[in-house]
């Protein structure tokens, strides 16, 4: 769990571990997994329901601080990232042609000031083969999560005052209208839909709701039943969703009641106790943001340089895996655990320079020539005929049409 402030629940990290091996099997093998995507609407309401329970416990005890819950999420969101971004930067330094180096720059610079959500709403779709060049795509959910918490930690203060009912009453207002404007825009307008978070907020505040419930499900036969629709409705998302159905709106219903079931069953539940709550499962859903934040980026390289078999897809997720570790043991952990105030405050103040540092230099790239000076002048001149071949071109759509032209399955 993100904060030792509220009661540890092994589920929820095997419910992490879930959601983000669905996203990882997606990108890795969209035709196997055409749902996997929906991983990333289990970890908005597995982030609502954390987040909202923290700051709620603080406001109870009085000790709630905008600027403690900021600094916090700093900890938890920028080490990883930054190394990250760094590495992300470097290779394609080495591996992008100059045009491709100027978009990874808008991509850097929209991931390092978290709005990459609003950039790919602009530019691209997430299902189109332009937008699966890009090694930072993925960034676009933190994005949302972190505008996100711009407002609620203040929206949860100026509710505390109130009645539990009528902060409740909001939440589900703040929810069905939420809800009400992505099923009309995923049809109307399916990359907005997709990108920004006013169709996606009542993800999160499902979390919220159920955070700020008093009992979910209080007997044993209630929190095995709730578990067992929670694993069936997410069974379904996996299967039935695909880039083919009109996403978020109505569909995203599936693994967000789903998810919003498997916790309300509790860590008591039989499958939360005997499948989610095992160590395997737990591992990984400790070192799932790492793993998200590093999966794609080494895909597209892969991708970029050669054309990788299968055999060789699952060697790249496993080093994505493996680095994923040692970020977290070696950078994640350490920081979060410091709890001198002193160390913690030169810590924050290091975490938020490097990112700016990030951010300015992938401005730079973004309004640079893509720096053309790195390449030999012969590969120039065969880049521009090559541009000016494709001229027209127009780039193959969903997993299906990207799977005929053999760019991951040999």
């Amino acid at each position: 769990m993100e904060e030792k402030s509220i009661a540890y629940r092994a589920d929820i990290d095997g419910l992490r571990a879930l959601a983000v091996c669905a996203v990882v099997a997606y990108h890795a093998f969209p035709l196997q997994f055409p749902g996997g995507f929906i991983g990333v609407d289990i970890f908005f309401v597995i982030s609502g329901f954390l987040i909202t329970g923290i700051v709620q416990k603080a406001l109870q005890t009085g000790t709630f601080s905008l600027v403690e819950f900021y600094r916090r999420r700093i900890r938890r969101i920028f080490p990883a990232l930054i190394v990250v971004l760094c590495i992300t930067l470097a290779l394609g330094w080495q591996l992008l042609l100059p045009d491709e180096l100027q978009d990874l720059g808008r991509g850097a610079a929209s991931g390092a000031g978290f709005f990459a959500n609003v950039q790919m709403w602009r530019e691209s779709g997430y299902f189109d083969l332009n937008s699966a060049r890009r090694p930072l795509l993925h960034l676009w959910s933190l994005g949302v999560e972190e505008q996100f918490y711009f407002v609620w930690p203040v929206l949860l203060f100026l509710l505390h005052r109130f009645k539990r009912r009528t902060a409740l009453t909001v939440f589900t207002v703040i929810a069905a209208a939420s809800l009400i404007h992505s099923a009309r825009e995923s049809s109307i307008h399916p990359s907005y839909a997709f990108y920004l978070p006013f169709t996606r907020f009542w993800e999160l505040t499902i979390g919220g709701i159920l955070a700020s419930m008093r009992r979910l499900a209080p007997t044993p036969a209630m929190r095995n039943i709730s578990a067992l629709l929670g694993l069936g409705l997410l069974s379904g998302g996996l299967f039935l969703i695909s880039d083919a159905r009109e996403f978020p709106g109505t569909w995203a219903l599936l693994p967000v009641i789903g998810t919003a079931l498997l916790i309300a069953a509790g860590p008591d539940a039989w499958f939360s106790r005997t499948i989610l709550a095992k160590k395997p499962l737990v591992f990984i859903g400790l070192i799932s943001y790492p793993l998200y934040l590093w999966h794609w980026p080494l895909l597209v390289y892969a991708r970029t340089a050669i054309s990788p078999s299968n055999l060789q897809t699952i060697g790249i997720v496993a080093l994505a895996g493996i680095l994923s570790f040692l970020t977290w043991h070696l950078i994640e952990r350490p920081i979060r655990e410091s709890v001198s105030s002193h160390h913690s405050s030169r810590t924050i103040f290091a975490l938020a320079s490097a990112m700016t540092t990030i951010f300015l230099i992938s401005a730079g790239l973004r309004y640079s020539s893509g720096f053309s000076w790195r390449m030999p002048k012969s590969s120039s001149v065969a880049v521009a005929d090559v541009t000016e071949g494709a001229a027209g071109f127009r780039y193959p759509e969903g997993p299906a049409e990207l799977a005929s032209l053999d760019v991951n399955h040999q």
